[in-house]
C-alpha cells in the first residue's frame, strides 16, 4: 500500500509502512540466508568430492606402498634363507678346517716330540720309534702325493684362481722338488 506523501500519514498507515519495511527486510534476509545455505551446500559438496578424491589417492598410494613392502619382505626372506644356507655351509667348512688344523697341529707336535725324545730312549725303543716314524712319514707322503694328484687333475680341468696364491706356489714348488 502506498501512501500519498502530501498527506500526513496516520498512525495506522505508519504502522503498515513500518511492517511492510520489516517484511521486505525479512524477505531479503531469508533470500540472503537461502543463498548462503546454497553456497555452503555447494562448498560442502566440493569438499566431499575433494575428500573422496584425496582418500582414493591415499588408498592407491598405501596399496602401492604395501606391494613395495611385500616385495622387499619377499626379497629379504629369500636373502635370509640364502644367508642361513651359506652360514650352514660356512659352519661345516669351519668344523672341517678346525679338524684339519687339529690334524696338522698333532702332526707337528708328534714330529717335535719324536725329535726331542728320541735321544732319551734306549736303542730298542729308538728302533721301534724310528720304524713307527718311518711308517708315519710314508703315510704323510702318500697323503701329499694324493693331494698333488688332485691338484694336477683340477688344474688340467679348468681350475683357475680357486686356490690362494701362496698355496699354488707351495704346491708348484713341492711338485718341482718331487719331479
Amino acid at each position: 500500500m502506498e501512501i500519498d506523501t502530501t498527506e500526513i500519514p496516520t498512525r495506522e498507515q505508519r504502522r503498515i509502512l513500518d511492517l511492510e519495511k520489516r517484511l521486505s527486510t525479512a524477505k531479503q534476509r531469508v533470500k540472503d540466508l537461502e543463498d548462503d545455505a546454497r553456497t555452503q551446500q555447494e562448498e560442502l559438496l566440493v569438499a566431499r568430492t575433494q575428500a573422496r578424491i584425496d582418500i582414493d589417492q591415499e588408498v592407491v598410494r598405501l596399496q602401492q606402498e604395501v606391494e613395495t613392502l611385500e616385495g622387499h619382505e619377499d626379497r629379504l626372506i629369500r636373502e635370509l634363507i640364502a644367508s642361513e644356507s651359506e652360514l650352514k655351509g660356512l659352519k661345516i667348512t669351519e668344523r672341517d678346517l678346525k679338524k684339519r688344523l687339529s690334524h696338522f697341529h698333532t702332526i707337528y707336535c708328534l714330529k717335535r716330540a719324536y725329535r726331542d725324545h728320541l735321544q732319551n730312549m734306549n736303542h730298542i725303543k729308538q728302533a721301534t720309534a724310528k720304524r713307527l716314524y718311518e711308517k708315519f712319514l710314508d703315510t704323510e707322503g702318500k697323503y701329499m702325493e694324493a693331494a698333488f694328484e688332485l691338484y694336477e687333475y683340477l688344474e688340467d680341468n679348468g681350475l683357475q684362481n680357486t686356490l690362494p696364491a701362496e698355496v699354488r706356489a707351495w704346491l708348484a714348488s713341492s711338485k718341482s722338488k718331487k719331479g
